[in-house]
């Protein structure tokens, strides 16, 4: 799945930056909700709910939540997780 990243000012961009020279994965929290439903951590409807959670603490433009939900739906199918 591509994901356009919005360039915007990070508080924890620093951290990211020294992250990647010591080459260690860097992930924002939707790569993580799908990165837990592909290796079968959580369930489809356990990764949506916690997706909709999300949008009521961050922004996520409705693009993005799209895709991000649509990602969830095909990787739980593809598991053959519920959903």
């Amino acid at each position: 799945m591509v994901v356009a990243r919005r360039k915007s000012a990070r508080d924890d961009e620093p951290a990211r930056v020294f992250a990647r020279t010591l080459g260690i994965t860097v992930r924002d929290t939707l790569g993580i909700l799908i990165q837990a439903t592909k290796s079968g951590v959580l369930r489809g409807q356990e990764a949506i709910r916690m997706l909709n959670e999300l949008t009521e603490t961050i922004y996520i433009s409705a693009d993005l939540y799209k895709a991000v939900r649509k990602e969830i739906c095909c990787l739980a199918q593809f598991n053959g997780l519920d959903l």
